[in-house]
């Protein structure tokens, strides 16, 4: 159960540093995500 809730974890931060990075650098990390 630990392990779910980490991961769980680990995603929202993730998504939320994305979220971030395409607010502060639009098309150009859009880009290089693709």
């Amino acid at each position: 159960m630990l392990e779910v809730l980490i991961l769980a974890f680990a995603l929202s931060m993730d998504a939320f540093a994305v979220s971030i990075g395409l607010g502060i650098k639009g098309k150009k990390n859009i880009s290089f995500i693709a």
